[in-house]
């Protein structure tokens, strides 16, 4: 199983995309799961978009699983940014079990 993190191009951050990424990053690695950057090719896509435009996925066209996070929401739904890395890892853990 690969994760792969898809990030927007970052002209309107409304979030700290590096540190989201970061923290659900090095807590898959921990776990011995393999996460790359922007290749589709992975078993799941996490869109990373720093703001409700969501680039990252917008302008993508795969339909692999994923999880989204635009902004202050993941999969349309509103979390606070402190929380946005661990409710995508739950929601990675959940479909990887």
């Amino acid at each position: 199983m690969t994760l792969s993190i898809k990030f927007c191009g970052g002209c309107n951050p409304r979030i700290d995309r590096g540190r989201i990424a970061d923290q659900i990053r090095n807590y898959f690695v921990k776990y011995g799961v393999p996460v790359i950057t922007n290749d589709l090719e992975a078993d799941i896509i996490i869109y990373i978009s720093g703001c409700s435009a969501n680039c990252s996925e917008r302008y993508t066209k795969c339909d692999k699983t994923s999880v989204v996070i635009a902004g202050t929401t993941v999969n349309a739904i509103t979390v606070s940014e402190r929380q946005l890395s661990s409710v995508v890892i739950e929601k990675i853990t959940e479909l990887l079990e």
